[in-house]
């Protein structure tokens, strides 16, 4: 598994290629062929994103649909301040599923079981 952080800047095909977009960036090995010295050539198989302090409707307001537009088919919103985490995850017919969950609830990833 190829994991790219804060402190990695990546590159979208995608067009999601802002330096600070992406808290943590996961891209499992069956697709590690979308990782290049220069850019990620497709989506992530997983984002995890830590709302901000400041306005944590940004989040919601303005990256997930963004992360939704690449293709990326996991998105992890965790929430400090509500003590939450939304998961958007893509079902079988290809559409968004969100569930919240408590921080005390256990989160299984499809990306990386």
């Amino acid at each position: 598994m190829k994991l790219a952080g804060e402190s990695s800047f990546v590159r979208s095909k995608a067009g999601v290629n802002e330096r600070d977009f992406y808290r943590l960036l996961v891209v499992t090995d069956a697709h590690r062929d979308r990782v290049t010295a220069q850019r990620l050539e497709g989506p992530a198989d997983l984002v995890i994103e830590i709302a901000s302090d400041g306005d944590p409707g940004f989040d919601e307001r303005e990256k997930l649909p963004r992360y939704r537009a690449a293709g990326i088919p996991e998105i992890w919103l965790i929430s400090p301040q509500t003590h939450s985490v939304r998961l958007d995850q893509v079902d079988a017919q290809g559409l968004y599923r969100t569930s919240r969950l408590r921080v005390v609830e256990r989160l299984t990833s499809t990306a990386k079981p």
